[in-house]
This record gives C-alpha cells, sequence and structure tokens, in this order.
C-alpha cells in the first residue's frame, strides 16, 4: 500500500529544515479546528485528508488529547503544540496538563468536553485508512480513561493493537484498564456517577 500524497507531502516537509512551517500549514489547521468544535459544542467536519494527517504525526495526536483536557488553551498555546511538538515550551505544556488533568483536584476538567472529544474522534475512527483508525482509537482509549470507562478504554486499546500491533502506549492503556488503574480524577469521577 502506497502512502497518501498528503502523509507523503507531510513527511517530506517535516523532515526538511523547516519543519515549523510545515506543521503550520498541515497539522495546525486540524488542531484549531478541533478546538473550536470543542469551544462551541459542535462537529468537526473531518476530511480524508485530516485523518491521514492523524495518523502520519503522533505530535498532532497528542496536541488534540491535550486541547481535549485542557478546555482554558489560548490559540498561541494550541500553537505551541501544534507546530513545535518537540519544543521544550511544548513539552513543558503538555506535561502541566497531564498532570493537572490527572493529579489535581481543582484542575478545569470537564468530563463533558471529553465525551464531545470522543465523539469528535468518531470520524476517523471510521476511516477506512488503518493508521488514522488505529491513531483515533489510541487517543480514544486514553479518553475513556480518563474518563473512567475502563471498559471502552480496553476495547480501544485493542482495537489500535489489531491495528497497529506494535503500539507499546495502547499494550499499557489497556493493561491500565483491565487492572482499573485509572487516573486519580477519572477514578472519582467514575464513583460518582
Amino acid at each position: 500500500m502506497t502512502m497518501p500524497i498528503i502523509a507523503r507531502d507531510f513527511m517530506e516537509a517535516i523532515t526538511s529544515s523547516d519543519s515549523p512551517t510545515a506543521r503550520e500549514r498541515f497539522t495546525l489547521p486540524v488542531a484549531e479546528r478541533f478546538r473550536t468544535a470543542l469551544d462551541s459544542g459542535s462537529d468537526m467536519h473531518w476530511t480524508d485528508d485530516d485523518s491521514i494527517l492523524l495518523a502520519a504525526d503522533p505530535a498532532l495526536a497528542d496536541a488534540l488529547i491535550l486541547i481535549a483536557l485542557d478546555g482554558t488553551l489560548t490559540a498561541r498555546r494550541v500553537r505551541t503544540l501544534a507546530v513545535h511538538p518537540l519544543g521544550r515550551a511544548a513539552r513543558g505544556l503538555a506535561a502541566a496538563i497531564v498532570d493537572d488533568s490527572m493529579n489535581n483536584p481543582h484542575a478545569a476538567y470537564d468530563p463533558d468536553r471529553l465525551r464531545q472529544a470522543r465523539a469528535i474522534l468518531a470520524i476517523p475512527l471510521a476511516s477506512r485508512h488503518r493508521p488514522a483508525r488505529a491513531a483515533a482509537a489510541l487517543d480514544t482509549a486514553f479518553l475513556d480513561l480518563y474518563l473512567g470507562e475502563a471498559d471502552k478504554a480496553a476495547a480501544h486499546a485493542a482495537l489500535t493493537l489489531r491495528l497497529r500491533p506494535g503500539a507499546t502506549v495502547a499494550r499499557t492503556v489497556l493493561d491500565s484498564a483491565r487492572r482499573g488503574v485509572l487516573p486519580d480524577r477519572a477514578a472519582r469521577l467514575a464513583a460518582a456517577a
């Protein structure tokens, strides 16, 4: 199977000397539309190219999870996550969002927003493009885990492993879900439901 043209163009562009410009051109619009959909409570129109980019760029998948977890991100911070994923600022921001979401009982954690993010990811999850389905399944498994829905997290992590057998992160999510090891906030949320 040959790599789709947009994925090939993206991979060539980000391996060139001007990776931020390539990410700004290809992945930033997807991240911005995802955030806009979450903020407005509306659906997101996914194109086939969007789904393929999600599969081609793990940093975009990470950015979408972080955008879902933190509803207070400014446009500048969304840009940092999507365009400069390997930069110190993006790594620090990502770590802070994950730490807050998992450990801070006062973190801005909106389960409705996470459910909506999961619904938005249903489009690439249904894609015919196997790598796009795998990327969306893994993101969905993380959202399930944050929501305290261990059975769904296990199912989505297992789907990821069927589609991408070498996905060690999916194996970790699957093991966590099966053992009932959930982030603190998700466990409290599940207990309160």
